[in-house]
């Protein structure tokens, strides 16, 4: 994603920047993925992770840690940086719990 916005800052070098996005398109349609990708991140700020994902010190396990979090990871015990272990929906009703939850 960086190197495809840098290659759209380099595009978009010399041109007006008045001018309107649909003719930069029609001019340059080659970068339309990466102009909606910036046009989203305008509006849902945490919608990328903001890493660099090029730098020796990134490791895979960061962004699965990100990723995991979304789906209501909680307790994260990393073993090693190949692999981590977490807990789902900590505190929640379980399904022995489902089925008299309406009955109280």
């Amino acid at each position: 994603v960086a190197r495809a916005v840098a290659a759209l800052d380099a595009a978009l070098a010399g041109r007006d920047p008045s001018g309107l996005v649909g003719q930069m398109l029609l001019d340059l349609p080659a970068h339309r993925h990466t102009v909606r990708r910036v046009q989203m991140a305008a509006r849902h700020p945490f919608a990328e992770i903001r890493e660099n994902l090029l730098d020796a010190a990134t490791l895979p396990i960061d962004i699965l840690r990100c990723k995991l979090a979304f789906f209501g990871a909680s307790r994260f015990d990393p073993r090693s940086d190949k692999w981590v272990r977490i807990s789902l929906f900590q505190g929640e009703m379980g399904p022995d719990d489902l089925g008299s939850a309406g009955r109280e």
